[in-house]
């Protein structure tokens, strides 16, 4: 990440003096805080180099990426959904969430979680699973009652018993 674009995401219009040593600082104080992490340091700013898979927002991603893969499996897509999904553990970058310079990644965040939800719905219908689900649909249709997705799923009937 740049150093300009860390500094402007730190502290905003107002930086302090001095404000490359005060982020140099902070990344000593970070790499304290993360025994073990590789956070290196280039001339245009800091990289941090780990398993993408150790950060919750990638490995989110991959997995919201398998389940689009396999859209004929569903048992494949709501297996790779499901487990995407419970990655998280309350809104998207709550920490900064008074932060401008976030707005736009927890949106994506945001709005790429309740697609995987609505698409692991569609793939838990298609596996017959609608009655399990009417509590949740209820409950996410309460919440997001313009996600037009959801209120189909929630009207949608049960598939017909053979037999």
């Amino acid at each position: 990440v740049p150093t300009a674009q860390l500094v402007d995401g730190i502290w905003g219009d107002d930086p302090p003096a001095g404000a490359a040593n005060a982020l140099q600082a902070l990344v000593s104080r970070l790499r304290r805080a993360l025994p073990g992490s590789a956070i290196e340091s280039h001339p245009a700013g800091y990289r941090l180099a780990i398993d993408p898979d150790t950060v919750d927002v990638s490995r989110f991603e991959r997995l919201v990426a398998s389940g689009r893969t396999t859209p004929g499996d569903a048992a494949a897509t709501t297996r790779a959904l499901r487990e995407g999904l419970a990655l998280w553990r309350g809104p998207a970058l709550v920490e900064v969430a008074d932060a401008a310079f976030f707005q736009a990644q927890r949106t994506r965040l945001e709005e790429l979680r309740l697609a995987a939800t609505e698409e692991r719905v569609d793939a838990d219908l298609r596996l017959g699973r609608g009655a399990e689900l009417v509590t949740e649909l209820t409950a996410l249709v309460a919440e997001h009652p313009l996600r037009e997705r959801l209120v189909g799923a929630l009207m949608r009937p049960p598939p017909a018993v053979s037999g």
